[in-house]
């Protein structure tokens, strides 16, 4: 499976927290899936895999953040 490249800058990180944050919304329906249908073990994969998305969503929001700084302070 090949990665997506974005380029460095502030609106490519917003763009892979934007695909990111759609694979979060995957993440969390199989979650209600698994928990509707009482699998245990389904609910604790799902948990987890929407706990690294919600922190991977954080990570890129931030560096986008941090980069629209850095940009600003070199204008």
């Amino acid at each position: 499976m090949f990665a997506n490249t974005y380029e460095l800058s502030a609106a490519g990180f917003l763009a892979a927290a934007a695909q990111e944050s759609r694979k979060l919304g995957g993440h969390m329906r199989l979650l209600r899936i698994a928990q509707a249908k009482g699998n245990r073990s389904g609910v604790a994969f799902c948990a987890k895999r929407v706990q690294e998305s919600a922190e991977r969503v954080e990570s890129l929001l931030t560096l986008a953040t941090e980069w629209a700084e850095m940009d600003e302070t070199r204008a």
